[in-house]
């Protein structure tokens, strides 16, 4: 990844966090692990949002464990 694209996603995020209308969505582009339970047919898939969790910085790590439902950031 180039420095340039990471410094865009860092003040992409920073643009987005500084609405209040986007920070109660819970979106974002960088420093944010969102959860969401999927249900409904293959062909009629429908997401839910369970939980949001931002970071004050990029998070470069993700590891989940299925067996003990943990997902490490870091």
């Amino acid at each position: 990844m180039s420095v340039a694209s990471r410094v865009d996603a860092y003040l992409s995020n920073i643009k987005i966090w500084s609405n209040k209308e986007n920070r109660e969505e819970g979106t974002g582009a960088v420093g944010i692990a969102e959860c969401y339970i999927v249900t409904g047919a293959p062909k009629d898939l429908k997401f839910e949002k369970l939980w949001s969790k931002s970071f004050s910085t990029q998070a470069i790590n993700l590891y989940w464990d299925q067996a003990s439902c943990l997902l490490v950031v870091g």
